[in-house]
């Protein structure tokens, strides 16, 4: 979303089509699309994402290390191994650029 106004949406089955990233956090297992394609068509300086638990605020240099991670339950979740509060953010719904 940029000045409120959605530039993409992505179906659970489109973002699986996207190369996966995996590494590990605090143990377990992140496996999902890296922020940094999904965002590859945009011109940003940072980006907002909000779910339903939280919102984090990341610069360009952060999202290179986002991936949007499988979750067993059928939805996404943010993880990261250096952005600070970005692991664990779920059902992220708003994203402003």
């Amino acid at each position: 979303m940029k000045n409120g106004q959605i530039l993409k949406e992505y179906t659970l089955d489109e973002l699986k089509k996207f190369k996966m990233v995996k590494f590990e956090v605090n143990g377990k297992e992140q496996e999902g699309p890296a922020l940094e394609d999904l965002l590859k068509e945009f011109s940003y300086q940072k980006v907002i994402i909000k779910g339903v638990n939280g919102k984090i605020e990341l610069i360009k240099e952060q999202v290179k290390d986002v991936i949007l991670d499988f979750t067993n339950h059928g939805t996404v979740k943010m993880a990261s191994k250096t952005a600070a509060g970005a692991t664990g953010l779920r059902k992220s719904e708003l994203w402003s650029l």
